[in-house]
């Protein structure tokens, strides 16, 4: 007879889950990706490198790119997929595609132009083993391209300058503006308002909005609606509308709390409604209550300066002070209250009006006036912030689009479209045309 059954059918019950562990029919274990990461003897595809990217490495169709490899074989003669992996530092790179089947992935999206990409390629086997190519490669994409001809010389709204262009509802839209009297001279507003899909073809919402005709007003897309703020029509005012479709206009206030004011700038930051007039800002959320922003440590006092968004900062270039003072001087800010200067040598020749457009972390300055005579320019000239320092380039000479004052700059569908403008300050009576970079 047993002593002690209870231990010896303890001991028989322990080596038979044992046995059962030790089995050779043990049930695999699947990963969450369904790879088998059951514990075996197994062997890591062989190492294996990258083939350089066409052109000496220079992309041109941003929007097409091969990426080829060395095949890797693997010593168990298991199957071999790839993971590829891109980023835009050499340490910092995330998945692009994976269980790539082949040794090559056609891309079909879009990189931003004018960047340095790396890219890096992981053979896997299934069952584990993973090896990394020998090599992180890279590529930089194309400049932008500069346009010959408009893709519209003359567009169905009228002729204008001082009119303001903004993106809502999937379309760009263009808003009031001026001509000129042709035999006075003086200023002719508008109050209409045009939309398109591809910068070509527009249609007018209306021609007769609920606000008065203006020029020198701003336009913003915020929390799903169309505003227009401020401008002058005939006397500076300080009113706000704001609509749903671009037919039908809201009046929310007819005297703001900012001053009356025209050639002022706007900008959504930080889920408000920025206006930047002067030495002063001005911040919103709902359009009819403003608040005069604290500027902890300013920006030098100028007007007809340049506002954007770039890496999460406020962008102010350029300006005018006086008659004999125009600034090319850089500040930013990270909250709108406390400005910092970037701290290098003037980069272009002083100069105010100018255009500006984010676009591909990149700050695109177009044109402006300059010199002794006001002389409009024709240049563009690019802004990078990097590493805390900013670089920066002139991309023009003698353009095709030349020198204008007044038009405006859009980012639509992955292009910078530049609608109509002046061809002087005072004589002409403006533009209608439509010009791409891309």
């Amino acid at each position: 007879m047993l002593k002690n059954p209870k231990v010896c059918l303890t001991a028989w019950y322990l080596v038979l889950i044992a046995g059962i562990g030790c089995t050779e029919n043990e049930s695999p274990i699947i990963s969450d990706d369904g790879e088998d990461m059951t514990p075996t003897s197994n062997t890591a595809p062989a190492a294996f490198d990258l083939i350089e990217v066409p052109n000496d490495g220079v992309v041109f169709n941003i929007n097409e790119v091969t990426f080829s490899w060395e095949a890797a074989s693997d010593p168990d003669g298991d199957s071999v997929s790839y993971d590829v992996y891109i980023g835009t530092e050499p340490t910092d790179v995330s998945l692009l595609f994976g269980r790539v089947t082949s040794p090559e992935y056609e891309f079909s999206g879009r990189f931003k132009i004018n960047k340095t990409y790396f890219w890096k390629v992981i053979a896997k086997d299934g069952k584990g083993g993973e090896t990394e190519s020998t090599s992180t490669f890279s590529f930089i994409t194309r400049n932008i391209n500069i346009p010959d001809e408009p893709i519209s010389a003359e567009a169905s709204f009228p002729i204008r300058f001082k009119h303001t262009t903004t993106v809502y509802d999937d379309r760009m839209w263009v808003v009031g503006g001026a001509t000129r009297n042709g035999v006075t001279n003086s200023l002719i507003p508008y109050n209409d308002v045009w939309y398109s899909t591809d910068g070509i073809a527009w249609e007018e919402a209306t021609e007769n909005a609920a606000f008065s005709a203006r020029s020198g007003h701003v336009a913003l897309n915020y929390e799903d609606k169309l505003w227009v703020i401020g401008g002058n029509d005939g006397d500076l005012i300080n009113d706000v509308w704001q609509s749903t479709d671009g037919w039908n206009w809201t009046q929310v206030t007819a005297n703001a709390d900012f001053p009356p004011m025209a050639g002022h700038k706007a900008i959504i930051f930080n889920d408000k409604m920025w206006i930047f007039y002067g030495s002063e800002v001005w911040t919103s959320t709902d359009g009819a209550t403003w608040t005069k922003v604290n500027l902890k440590v300013p920006f030098p006092e100028r007007t007809n300066y340049s506002v954007s968004i770039m890496d999460e900062k406020l962008w102010i270039v350029c300006g005018y002070i006086d008659v004999d003072s125009y600034k090319s001087d850089v500040w930013y800010s990270e909250d709108g209250e406390a400005w910092i200067e970037n701290g290098r040598e003037p980069w272009l020749s002083p100069r105010f009006d100018t255009g500006i457009v984010a676009f591909d972390d990149t700050l695109y300055i177009f044109g402006g006036r300059t010199g002794q005579f006001l002389q409009l320019s024709d240049e563009l000239w690019t802004l990078t912030s990097r590493f805390d320092d900013i670089w920066h380039s002139n991309l023009t000479h003698n353009s095709t689009f030349g020198p204008r004052i007044w038009p405006t700059y859009t980012v639509y569908n992955d292009k910078i479209y530049m609608i109509a403008g002046a061809k002087s300050d005072f004589d002409g009576l403006g533009m209608n045309d439509v010009w791409v970079f891309d």
